[in-house]
């Protein structure tokens, strides 16, 4: 039932919000205007992929060899694109267990968190280092940014549903749910995870 409902809001909201992409291409308003709008129609489709992801049940399927190296320098060429400076330190074929799609995901969320906040203004470039290595069993995966870091107060709250640190980021474009999707999947994956502010400024977040 759960699938059939997501599926279903799926369809009932992406539907018309693609026609009214089109329609804002056609309409006889200024550049700046139709940039706007469209830019609020990609937002509320960000949203609505957030609230999925976030209800999404836990996949039945087996869990299978997933190469988080693969996936995290996929994610490290998509953000140089948008822009980034990437520092990689990533060793080739570190593997877990899992569900690749889940697994990308966090990886997904937690780049593109360190992109858009890992600079002090919206001029600055963004600036990323990555790393994935193994530690004996573990697998262990570390996005770090130079951005302003977050209070110490909020370094766990901002792992809640719709919580984001400070007022600044609630025009991030999302329903608030990015971290808390990565708290899940990491859960239930039986990893674990932190965040904390590094002494030069910005955050870390560390996966194992």
């Amino acid at each position: 039932d759960r699938a059939l409902i997501l599926a279903g809001i799926s369809h009932d909201l992406r539907t018309p919000l693609a026609r009214l992409s089109l329609e804002v291409e056609m309409a006889p308003v200024s550049q700046e205007t139709r940039d706007a709008m469209a830019a609020d129609i990609a937002q509320m489709d960000k949203i609505v992929a957030q609230f999925l992801d976030y209800a999404r049940p836990q996949s039945n399927a087996p869990a299978t060899l997933v190469d988080l190296s693969a996936i995290a320098d996929a994610q490290a060429d998509k953000i140089e694109r948008m822009g980034a400076r990437v520092e990689r330190h990533i060793t080739p074929r570190i593997c877990v267990l899992g569900h690749e799609t889940e697994l990308t995901r966090v990886l997904t969320n937690l780049i593109d968190n360190a992109r858009k906040y890992g600079r002090h203004s919206e001029s600055d470039t963004p600036e990323l280092e990555i790393w994935v290595r193994r530690n004996g069993a573990q697998a262990v995966v570390e996005i770090l940014d130079n951005g302003p870091g977050v209070s110490e107060a909020d370094l766990e709250r901002i792992k809640r549903p719709f919580t984001r640190a400070n007022e600044a980021r609630s025009q991030a474009g999302g329903a608030g749910l990015g971290l808390a999707i990565v708290e899940r999947v990491i859960k239930r994956a039986g990893g674990s995870w932190r965040i904390a502010n590094r002494p030069q400024g910005g955050l870390s977040v560390t996966d194992r």
